[in-house]
């Protein structure tokens, strides 16, 4: 029984990295090298640790969509800068290849200070994210990249629908379970008050 919950758990952490917000692949270069779209080479993400001072959509984005795109893209590589002080930045800086042609700028946005520099080969779109819901950072962080969602697989279809009927499940049990306890202890108040009345009848 142990062992089955144990894999239960594995399975639904695995599902929850292969599906939802950042479940996506980033573009590859082409074979040729006449892609139109930058490779991103790297990711940096800088936010202050706590949920504070418009840093809760950057903290969601690095709980959530960072682990999904490591899964998904495990070539690309992905810092994380938790800052102590809430006033802050919060910036999300995107490496790319840079053109063979060099005409982008090294860095387009707010730069970020605690991110790495580029290399001479590397271009870098800092995203402004302070403020921010992790929706709107997604959806900032696509446009730039030009990723695309993973489609849901069937058999991650079929898991979702094992896990909510065993949510829904585990639900009813704990509502059984809870209606068991409260019938116990209404039977010991019960109990407790009997031999209350019949001390007291004693006594008089």
């Amino acid at each position: 029984m142990v062992s089955i919950l144990r894999r239960m758990r594995a399975l639904k952490a695995l599902l929850h990295i292969r599906v939802g917000l950042g479940a996506a692949v980033l573009p590859a270069q082409s074979a040729n090298g006449t892609s139109t779209i930058p490779q991103v080479t790297r990711l940096h993400l800088t936010y202050y640790k706590n949920m504070h001072e418009g840093h809760h959509g950057a903290r969601r984005f690095w709980r959530l969509c960072l682990p999904r795109l490591k899964y998904y893209n495990p070539g690309v590589g992905m810092t994380v800068k938790q800052l102590d002080d809430e006033a802050g930045p919060a910036i999300l800086s995107i490496y790319s290849a840079k053109p063979a042609d060099g005409s982008a700028a090294t860095t387009t946005g707010t730069l970020d200070s605690y991110a790495p520099p580029p290399t001479e080969s590397e271009i870098v779109k800092a995203i402004d994210v302070k403020g921010k819901d992790v929706e709107q950072i997604w959806a900032a962080f696509k446009a730039a990249t030009k990723a695309e969602n993973v489609p849901v697989a069937e058999e991650d279809k079929k898991e979702m629908e094992l896990q909510e009927q065993l949510n829904a499940q585990s639900e009813i049990d704990r509502q059984r379970v809870a209606m068991v306890r409260k019938a116990k202890k209404d039977q010991e108040a019960m109990l407790e008050a009997a031999k209350a009345a019949v001390a007291k009848q004693r006594e008089e």
